[in-house]
């Protein structure tokens, strides 16, 4: 039996994102509301809330600390609800989700289980029988991946009440798929890669891989 070469390569990513490697892939996406007040101007003051209500309340500050930290270097300043240009409210969270690899024999004729199964009528990728022809897949093994998600948002609340659109002027997303269900181990490389592109609109969601000489990795971490 053989490990088909599309699902031995996303075992492998899975593998190069965990925890405790030093590099990892973190997929980011940046969005400028159509109807925002405006861009973040240099120089801007921030202040960062927290989220009283979460269970964790010391990995919520500790999460709060590092935003604040991380907009101190890019030269924004600090400062209270009341007097800030903008306010930041972030979300976090980390899932899990079964994976399974899929083994075939050594004569399967076909690089693309997709097109077989499509062929017989069957469609999708799941492991299939097919005693006519003698090929039979396997589902060889089957692991947890867990996904950690961060969610930046900015808003102008100083010229605009909480519930006007145009308070919201950029919502940042970071995720990174590990096979350890460990949010704190993750939270640095969503930091640091949502905030490569701070107030950026991507367009599209960009792939971004964070080595441990990054700069802002080791702010972070230091």
């Amino acid at each position: 039996m053989k490990i088909h070469k599309k699902f031995l390569a996303a075992l492998t990513a899975i593998i190069l994102a965990c925890p405790g490697c030093a590099t990892q892939d973190v997929v980011i996406e940046g969005f400028v509301p159509e109807n925002a007040a405006g861009k973040i101007p240099p120089q801007a003051s921030f202040s960062v809330l927290t989220n009283p209500k979460v269970f964790n309340t010391a990995l919520d500050g500790e999460i709060a600390a590092k935003i604040e930290k991380i907009l101190k270097i890019k030269g924004y300043a600090i400062a209270s609800p009341e007097t800030a240009d903008f306010t930041i409210h972030y979300t976090y969270g980390i899932k899990g989700n079964d994976v399974t690899t899929v083994s075939f024999p050594d004569d399967y004729p076909f690089d693309n289980p997709c097109f077989v199964r499509g062929f017989y009528g069957y469609g999708g990728e799941d492991p299939f029988i097919s005693p006519d022809l003698g090929w039979v897949t396997e589902a060889s093994e089957t692991y947890k991946i867990y996904t950690s998600k961060l969610l930046v948002k900015v808003r102008d609340e100083k010229h605009y009440p909480a519930n006007d659109r145009r308070a919201v002027i950029w919502i940042g997303e970071s995720y990174v798929d590990t096979y350890q269900r460990d949010l704190r181990s993750s939270v640095n490389y969503l930091i640091t890669a949502v905030f490569q592109y701070f107030g950026e609109d991507t367009v599209k969601s960009r792939e971004i891989r964070i080595k441990p000489e990054d700069p802002l990795l080791k702010e972070l971490q230091a």
